[in-house]
């Protein structure tokens, strides 16, 4: 069986790190930290991956401060998500994700 794709794991690997923010309205939004130098078709790269994938991605990034993000294979095992018809989507009555911030 394939390995499930996993948003943050990929941003890592293309020297980024997604943060999980939040407006002053309570809002989350991700924020993307470079730790290497990025060419700007990798950056490019990280801004699509976080816009595509980002209501998992924040699903991932909602965890207490300190912790470790969610894999999505973690995500999966704890029914807070499930694969339908190759997406990922909540399934009815899953837990809700944590309201802390991160970074």
């Amino acid at each position: 069986m394939r390995e499930p794709f996993d948003p943050h794991k990929k941003l890592f690997s293309l020297g980024c790190t997604p943060c999980l923010h939040r407006k002053p309205d309570g809002t989350p939004y991700i924020y993307l930290r470079y730790w290497r130098r990025v060419v700007p078709g990798e950056r490019r790269k990280c801004e699509y991956i976080a816009e595509m994938w980002r209501r998992l991605l924040i699903l991932q990034l909602d965890v207490r401060k300190g912790q470790q993000p969610r894999s999505v294979r973690a995500l999966l095992a704890h029914g807070t998500i499930e694969v339908r018809q190759g997406r990922y989507v909540r399934p009815a009555g899953a837990p809700r994700p944590e309201r802390e911030q991160v970074c």
